[in-house]
């Protein structure tokens, strides 16, 4: 599953996109070079979604040209020296997603039953050297590894705890608020590490709501994943549901709720000292991961979203679809490919989103 804010590349200019690929690649790289190989396996698009903001607040932006030439190699195996100055936004970043990745493993093991807990024991005893590592590093940065720990436990007590609240949107900003609050100390931290506390309260803001709606996101595209498994769903557990259906109240209430959430991102991303160029970019990119995880198809709304245009539909509702209409969509959409092979659909309706063609734009994702 990709993260909530993977650019939509389609229409950015070069610059946006050589921006990327720069904290893409240099945030996998400086894991390599300051942890490990295998390390680089856990690199996920919303850290790197961190990296860039910092880089920006931080305006090592200015000075990405001279970058180490390994992060301008395509070559993945070109690794920068740890004898020179690594940027410091891609170091945090890098040493934050080794900390997220072994607590993510060890949630995991605490949750998953039968054969699978023990494959996830094997994969935290084999990240174990990089975890210690990155954990003395935090305590160099005057971070307590322990704090994050703590929160990430709360979240599952409040999972597993008994409580009774007169609306869904309690029981979701309960259920909500752990990850929420690692987020936003993480972001927080970030600016600290950079030198920028004076944003600190900003970033915190911003981490917060944008942690909430990533859970909420991840509890309703499992909703159904759950209920086969009988594991915990916040969704369910909010609107006293089993799960083998989401009715159209519950959709409309989501709609309501996950737009809510993007306004909030959106203002405090504005409230932050970027280029207006900048701040367009993370908008529209934010937009677009939405209505691509919870809708799959829209020709209306992606096409400009895709677009990154200055007049994009930002303010369009995301019309949420069941997760049995997306496996459905993507069992049609797979039966098609095979019928049609390398013939593009005329149809805007059946795009895939995968790549430029998802609004019938030329281009290179």
């Amino acid at each position: 599953m990709f993260g909530l804010m993977k650019p939509a590349l389609c229409r950015a200019d070069k610059e946006s996109k050589n921006e990327y690929r720069l904290h893409y690649c240099g945030t996998c790289k400086t894991m390599g070079s300051l942890y490990s190989q295998k390390s680089r396996f856990t690199l996920n698009n919303d850290i790197v979604f961190l990296g860039e903001l910092l880089t920006n607040l931080s305006g090592e932006i200015n000075i990405i040209k001279s970058w180490s030439p390994a992060y301008h190699s395509y070559n993945c195996l070109s690794l920068p020296s740890l004898k020179e100055d690594l940027p410091l936004s891609l170091k945090f970043v890098s040493t934050l997603n080794i900390i997220l990745a072994q607590l993510k493993i060890e949630d995991n093991i605490i949750d998953t039953k039968n054969k699978g807990k023990y494959l996830w024991k094997i994969a935290a005893r084999f990240f174990n050297s990089e975890f210690n590592k990155a954990t003395q590093q935090m305590k160099e940065w005057g971070i307590s590894v322990q704090e994050i720990i703590k929160q990430i436990s709360g979240q599952t007590k409040r999972e597993e705890k008994q409580v009774h609240f007169d609306s869904s949107k309690e029981y979701l900003d309960f259920y909500a608020e752990p990850t929420a609050m690692i987020t936003a100390s993480s972001f927080k931290y970030g600016v600290n590490v950079i030198e920028k506390k004076e944003l600190s309260e900003n970033m915190y803001n911003l981490g917060y709501y944008f942690g909430k709606l990533v859970y909420l996101i991840d509890a309703f595209e499992d909703i159904q994943k759950d209920y086969k498994n009988k594991s915990f769903n916040a969704i369910t557990k909010a609107f006293k549901t089993d799960g083998d259906s989401i009715s159209e109240p519950i959709q409309q209430e989501m709609n309501n709720i996950f737009n809510g959430l993007k306004a909030e991102i959106t203002h405090f991303i504005n409230l932050l000292p970027l280029t207006e160029k900048k701040k367009t970019y993370f908008n529209k990119m934010l937009s677009f991961n939405l209505t691509k995880r919870l809708k799959l198809c829209n020709s209306s709304n992606l096409s400009n979203i895709c677009q990154m245009s200055e007049n994009s539909a930002e303010d369009n509702p995301i019309d949420l679809s069941k997760p049995s209409d997306k496996n459905k969509f993507r069992n049609n959409k797979k039966k098609d490919n095979n019928k049609k092979q390398n013939k593009k659909s005329d149809s805007d309706n059946n795009c895939c989103l995968d790549c430029c063609n998802c609004c019938n734009l030329p281009g290179d994702c």
